[in-house]
């Protein structure tokens, strides 16, 4: 590297001084660096918009998630249910076949199948 100055700084002074004003600093770029960025160091100066082709499709992924997950809890609490009461006979299951024959002796009805 070249050197192209010195520095002095004076004992009462604050300010650096640069001794070599004939000779410019090469900056990268070819330009003195921005003593903020453009934003802003907490992105305070730029507004930044919702991007819709993202968010849109994550709504609705999300949706549709939402309701799987409600039928298939609706379908796990229908099983556990179900699973409950499967030493039970429904009502509506049981037909009653009627085939009796009734024979009377002294008085008395009784029933033989």
């Amino acid at each position: 590297m070249k050197r192209i100055g010195h520095t002095r700084v004076a004992l009462r002074e604050k300010i650096v001084r640069y001794l070599n004003a004939q000779r410019p600093f090469q900056w990268v770029g070819g330009h003195q660096p921005r003593a903020e960025p453009l934003c802003g160091f907490w992105g305070e100066r730029c507004v930044y918009r919702t991007d819709w082709r993202i968010t849109a499709p994550l709504c609705m992924l999300l949706a549709l998630a939402a309701v799987a997950a409600v039928f298939s809890l609706k379908h796990y609490r229908y099983e556990q249910r179900l699973a409950c009461l499967l030493w039970k006979i429904d009502i509506r299951d049981v037909t009653i076949i009627p085939s009796e024959t009734v024979e009377q002796s002294d008085g008395n009805l009784s029933m033989v199948s």
